[in-house]
């Protein structure tokens, strides 16, 4: 896996739905994008990606996702009678650079990530292993401390490995597409702790729909390890599992079921 800086300047381009984008994420939703990466033809399917605000400030990191489509040429998004290369993406994190903190652009002139030319010109650049790395902790950190987290269904990486000392509890780790079908696939789409299915309460439309709850304290987490999408996961409904975090130590699912009478 890769990782790559995705630039956005509003100076150059109006993001009109970013709010939006936003608002979905925190509902639970997933939410996809396609985005220009310069001349970057490499970026492949599971590479990481980070978007980074510049131009006026603030400026800094706003979010980070995971490739979902490999680079592709079209329409170049300022000249029709050019053409970019682009990646789609689904967002793992984001906040709103234009009504939130970011992590500011000056943090990353210092180590361990100023060997990289934060400034680009262009998306696409590529991160090294480590800086991404770093970079990605830093992040989820900062997430963490500014409380943007909300205790619903979390975002996807495409590989049941998951990085170290990510504290971050309820936004970070537990959306990933293939440990949450596998999940979903061993357990059912039904919520573990009381027994709730929304395809049965809402038809078909409801059908399959979940959240997965991880169930080891992640803040405990200090190595990189492979998730194990049936020891580690469970689903749960998004009531319940708004319970289980609902204080900072968060709720084992016995303890939930004994709050309501299980």
């Amino acid at each position: 896996m890769s990782s790559y800086l995705l630039a956005w300047n509003p100076d150059r381009w109006e993001w009109t739905d970013l709010e939006s984008l936003v608002s979905t994420f925190r509902r639970g939703e997933i939410v996809r994008e396609s985005w220009s990466c310069g001349r970057n033809k490499r970026i492949t399917t599971g590479d990481r990606v980070f978007f980074i605000k510049l131009g006026k400030e603030p400026r800094g990191i706003f979010g980070y996702g995971t490739v979902t489509r490999p680079s592709y040429e079209d329409v170049h998004w300022s000249d029709p009678n050019k053409t970019s290369q682009y990646v789609g993406c689904q967002i793992d994190s984001i906040v709103n650079p234009e009504t939130e903190p970011i992590l500011p652009r000056s943090r990353l002139d210092e180590e361990p990530f100023a060997s990289v030319h934060w400034s680009t010109q262009s998306s696409g650049i590529s991160i090294p292993d480590d800086v991404a790395l770093a970079l990605h902790q830093e992040w989820l950190q900062f997430v963490n401390d500014n409380e943007f987290s909300l205790p619903d269904e979390l975002p996807t990486s495409p590989s049941f490995f998951e990085g170290a000392k990510r504290i971050i509890v309820v936004n970070a780790y537990e959306r990933s597409e293939y440990a949450r079908d596998a999940c979903i696939s061993h357990y059912g789409a039904e919520c573990v702790i009381c027994g709730f299915n929304f395809g049965v309460t809402y038809g078909p439309d409801g059908e399959g729909l979940i959240h997965v709850h991880h169930l080891v304290s992640l803040a405990s987490i200090g190595d990189t390890y492979e998730l194990d999408p049936i020891e580690d996961l469970r689903p749960v409904c998004p009531n319940c599992h708004a319970m289980i975090h609902h204080r900072k130590e968060p709720y084992s699912l016995d303890d939930v079921k004994r709050m309501i009478g299980g």
